[in-house]
């Protein structure tokens, strides 16, 4: 309940949380008035190039470079779409968030450390789970 509050207040362009005045801007710039979409077009992907992520950016593990170098070995084995970072190894994948533009300029204008570049997947999950809200709240 507390996220839908938050998200009704930011695309109605009232106060944020925080108490500070909403900017009435999506996060990727696009103006929330009423004749306007609230998110961006999607973006086509190029039909000849599957998308890879390699991020040796994890946790839990005494060998870190054993782990690097065990995942390094699948992917050089498997099938393009990789995906290698913040503990998640996968291959074979539609790795659309690569092709998402407007998500990949705000999700690279974002990133202070690996961690932060690490976290792409979880990142993009959230993006769509906002992105759903969204359209569900305009719809009402």
């Amino acid at each position: 309940m507390l996220l839908t509050r938050m998200l009704q207040r930011i695309f109605r362009g009232g106060q944020s949380t925080a108490g500070s005045p909403s900017t009435g801007l999506s996060p990727y710039g696009t103006h929330l008035g009423e004749n306007t979409s609230v998110l961006p077009a999607l973006t086509t992907p190029a039909a000849d190039e599957v998308f890879s992520f390699f991020s040796p950016t994890f946790w839990s593990t005494s060998d870190p470079a054993k782990v690097t170098a065990s995942a390094r070995d699948i992917v050089g084995v498997a099938a393009a779409g990789h995906h290698f970072a913040d503990n998640l190894l996968t291959w074979g994948r539609n790795m659309s968030m690569l092709d998402d533009v407007p998500f990949v300029k705000a999700w690279k204008s974002n990133i202070e450390s690996a961690s932060d570049e690490a976290i792409v997947w979880r990142r993009y999950v959230l993006a769509c789970a906002a992105y759903h809200c969204a359209i569900g709240w305009r719809l009402r």
